[in-house]
């Protein structure tokens, strides 16, 4: 006769028969761990969203030098909001089952590119704002902003815009490492329908952000979107052939914990 073990009973053992022990206690390292790195990437990522909306919306910022708002500027900060959502989403994918819908190599491939640009566009820009308002660098003359603005502009580049780059890198790392680690959202989208939708959007988001980042209209108010568009509507007509993957291992939970046989 086989015994059913529960967590406060210990097996008990007849003549004629095995038992087998299954650890029930919980797993602190496995993967039902709440992955906790892309829930805070997905916040940090959002939190920089305010500002680019009151920009977008046509908003100035006198004391950093913003006293005018050019139509180009509006929609480069529009274009910055979807990459901040891009990259929110981003960390969601690598641990999310709906993850899964892309190839993996390509959801690690643009945390890991993200990573770099936001620590690198950090240490550039932060180290130069440090090294002007040090006085190693002298600031420029003959442009509109005032020193005093430029000063400003320095200030918040230390305080706020460069720190967020630098954390927001770091969380896209640690994402993508605890969705290695912990083996989540697994690829399981394969045929050509899934990585032609993974190129597009992959180029998408390329065209918005070099688009953003040199004011061309073009690139990240109308090839871009295009581009999204068409990945994202060939990633959803793909979605109705790719189950989401099933973990193994919370597989293996479910099973009853009855153990023993009869020899």
């Amino acid at each position: 006769m086989a015994d059913t073990i529960t967590p406060d009973r210990a097996p008990i053992d007849h003549p004629g028969t095995t038992s087998v022990a299954h650890d029930s206690r919980p797993n602190r390292h496995g993967p039902h761990r709440r992955p906790w790195p892309a829930y805070l990437g997905f916040a940090w990522a959002l939190s920089y969203l305010p500002i680019h909306l009151y920009w977008a919306a046509g908003g100035t910022t006198g004391w950093m030098g913003i006293h005018t708002n050019s139509a180009e500027f509006a929609l480069a900060n529009l274009a910055a909001c979807l990459v901040l959502v891009g990259a929110g989403l981003t960390c969601l994918s690598l641990v999310q089952p709906w993850g899964a819908l892309l190839p993996g190599v390509l959801r690690h491939a643009v945390a890991w590119v993200g990573a770099a640009f936001g620590i690198v566009h950090a240490v550039a820009f932060g180290g130069m704002a440090l090294l002007r308002m040090g006085g190693v660098l002298d600031y420029p003359t003959g442009i509109a902003m005032t020193a005093a603005e430029l000063r400003h502009y320095d200030l918040a580049n230390v305080v706020y815009f460069e720190p967020w780059f630098a954390v927001m890198g770091g969380l896209l790392i640690a994402t993508s490492l605890y969705a290695r680690r912990h083996q989540l959202a697994r690829q399981r989208a394969t045929g050509v329908s899934a990585w032609l939708s993974a190129v597009l959007l992959f180029l998408g988001v390329a065209a918005v952000v070099a688009g953003t980042f040199e004011f061309r209209i073009l690139l990240f108010a109308g090839i871009g979107p295009v581009l999204l568009i068409a990945g994202a509507a060939i990633m959803y007509g793909s979605s109705r052939r790719v189950r989401p993957h099933t973990d193994p291992a919370s597989t293996e939970r479910r099973q009853p914990t009855t153990v023993g046989y009869r020899r």
